[in-house]
């Protein structure tokens, strides 16, 4: 199965996630920060470093691939295994880990309902995946 994201949903996706991620992070206060996250051995601080790390090295690579058009060379953004992605589909991939993230932190916040409608679209186009999710509700 394949399919691809839009620029703007991608960045509608990810503006929505980030938001509510840093709104979720801006609430804990440091000893909450310590304490365990869903990711198995990591604390709450570690998940918020690794999607922040994830956020630089997105946005790095939107910089870079602006200087490529300006340049006249081809769109696009390469990826693991020799696989391209669209801004939208690149904005998406980090939407769907920023919100499954936030999810880690295991807090009573709310995720965005966009984020996470992207989350499940992108699993079910996921082979060996999409035949395991629960109906939508």
């Amino acid at each position: 199965m394949s399919f691809t994201v839009s620029h703007t949903d991608g960045a509608t996706g990810l503006r929505g996630a980030a938001a509510a991620f840093v709104g979720t992070v801006a609430a804990l206060d440091e000893p909450a920060l310590l304490e365990p996250s869903r990711c198995r051995g990591w604390s709450r601080l570690e998940v918020v470093d690794h999607v922040l790390a994830g956020w630089r090295e997105l946005f790095a690579g939107l910089g870079r691939q602006l200087d490529h058009v300006a340049a006249g060379l081809p769109e696009g953004f390469h990826a693991f295994q020799g696989h391209v992605l669209t801004s939208g589909d690149l904005m998406a991939t980090w939407a769907v880990e920023t919100v499954l993230h936030q999810l880690d932190l295991d807090t009573a916040t709310d995720v965005p309902a966009g984020a996470l409608r992207l989350a499940r679209r992108t699993a079910e186009h996921v082979d060996d995946f999409h035949d395991r999710l629960p109906p939508a509700a």
